[in-house]
């Protein structure tokens, strides 16, 4: 058997409208019964009882007029009075059986039959006692009139003037009896709609109460959970206990909530870095998903890129860009934005390439007059500090070339091997000259002095030939040095 939370709302409605106006129409439908059998005892009552006590106070008052016109007769001397007298006295026998007949139709009773019965008999016997009454009367016989009178007559009409009485007591009797039976259906009538009057307001509410908790109790759980989806909580639970249509809307929230929920998985993980996630969009128009797929599907691309970038940037292809056609909107200016990064990485490096190359080859450029930021400022400022000193070098080497061996060469740190090398070169060069100037000076003299005499030109060639000696050897000196100078300047150059 359904439970009430699973049948449909319509269904419940329905059933529930439907009882209250079951209620209703019983309640409406008793009322109007009872209504009617009060009415019924009413209107017999009025058309009954009432008539037929009407019936019987004519037929007993016609009694008495009969015997009161009687005794007119008996008394009165007129003929023609009392013919006149006669009249009403038949008169009044026709109302009387008028009643009488009216009374026999109304009353189907035993005991209203008998009672009828009892009366008519009771009139029959005073009729025929006054209708010898009335012919004394008639007959101006007035002692024997009256003595028939006051002998049969008045207490024949009594009796039936009794009868009469009776029968109007239970007339009476009637009405009241058919009254106490209204009221009766009345008090009844009234305690049966209140009766379910009452039962028709508990049974009412009743099922207001559960009809309303069987829609507000989800419909509160799913506001709950739809507030907590707003605020972002997507660790929602929706519980269904119904199939009806509440049912069916909590098992479709829980559903979307499920699928945000996976869906906000599938964005942490991808959020983690994690892009082997694979998310499944539940129908065509699954919106989200389909975007969460897009975006992994973009985020796989520009790692693909990225790494495709860094693999050329390994092997050296500085000219490899990404591919920024593939993307759209944000991820294309992504790609663009790295393509642009790796312009500035790469622009200043050429540079610099094509002046280490330029020195390399013995060429020595100008200044880098370029603006760049940060690192590539200071490689920038350094292969300037380096052209500097490889011209400097270089006049330094033009001096020495010249002949000027007193060149200032200054070290321009404690590890500047070049120049102290340099300086090196000019002292031994220094020495070389100032040693090739002694020998000259000592060539010199000699030669002043072979001029003075014979003996000492002996001892004076000898001089010279040591002289000569020590000058071939200082030469010999002074040209390894200048080879080494040579060696240590092309080292320069290469530099």
């Amino acid at each position: 058997m359904k439970k009430l939370s699973d049948l449909k709302i319509g269904v419940r409605l329905g059933l529930g409208f439907g009882v209250l106006l079951g209620l209703m129409v019983l309640l409406n439908g008793i009322g109007l019964l009872n209504m009617q059998r009060m009415n019924d005892r009413l209107e017999r009552i009025v058309k009954v009882n009432n008539v037929r006590i009407k019936c019987a106070n004519d037929a007993a008052k016609a009694v008495h007029t009969i015997s009161r016109v009687m005794r007119t007769i008996v008394l009165l001397d007129d003929q023609r009075a009392k013919q006149e007298e006669v009249k009403k006295i038949e008169a009044a026998r026709v109302i009387y059986k008028e009643a009488m007949t009216k009374l026999e139709e109304l009353d189907a009773t035993e005991k209203g039959k008998e009672m009828l019965a009892k009366v008519k008999g009771a009139t029959t016997t005073a009729s025929a006692a006054n209708n010898r009454v009335i012919e004394l009367g008639l007959a101006n016989k007035r002692a024997e009139a009256v003595a028939l009178l006051m002998r049969e007559a008045v207490p024949l009409t009594a009796k039936a003037q009794d009868a009469f009485d009776e029968n109007l007591k239970y007339q009476e009797e009637r009405v009241a009896f058919r009254y106490q039976e209204a009221e009766s259906s009345y008090a009844h009538t009234r305690i049966i709609m209140l009766t379910i009057g009452l039962i028709s307001l508990l049974v009412g509410a009743l099922i207001a109460f559960l009809l309303t908790r069987s829609i507000t109790r989800p419909v509160r759980e799913l506001a709950l959970a739809a507030e907590s989806l707003s605020r972002g909580d997507v660790n929602v639970a929706i519980e269904v206990r119904s199939t009806d249509e509440v049912g069916q809307l909590c098992g479709s929230f829980g559903r979307m909530v499920e699928n945000i929920s996976e869906t906000a998985k599938a964005a942490e993980r991808v959020a983690a870095g994690d892009l082997a996630v694979e998310i499944t969009a539940k129908s065509d128009k699954d919106v989200l998903a389909q975007s969460m797929i897009s975006v992994v599907k973009s985020l796989r691309e520009l790692v693909t890129d990225a790494n495709q970038l860094s693999e050329a940037a390994v092997a050296g292809k500085l000219a490899t860009r990404g591919d920024a056609d593939k993307f759209t909107g944000g991820y294309k200016e992504i790609v663009n934005g790295i393509n642009a990064t790796l312009d500035a990485v790469i622009g200043p490096l050429n540079v610099a390439a094509t002046y280490i190359e330029q020195i390399s080859k013995g060429v020595i450029p100008t200044h880098i007059t370029e603006n760049y930021n940060g690192d590539f400022n200071a490689i920038k400022q350094n292969l300037n500090v380096l052209i500097d000193a490889m011209n400097k070098i270089t006049a330094a080497a033009k001096e020495i070339a010249g002949g000027n061996l007193v060149v200032e060469i200054r070290e321009r740190s404690e590890h500047d091997e070049l120049m102290k090398a340099l300086g090196a070169m000019v002292r031994k060069l220094s020495e070389v000259v100032a040693e090739v100037k002694f020998a000259a000076d000592n060539v010199s003299q000699g030669s002043n002095e072979m001029s003075t005499g014979s003996e000492q030109m002996s001892q004076g060639a000898s001089e010279q030939a040591a002289a000569a000696e020590e000058a071939s050897s200082s030469m010999e000196q002074m040209s390894a040095n200048i080879k080494q100078n040579a060696d240590n300047a092309l080292q320069t150059e290469k530099i």
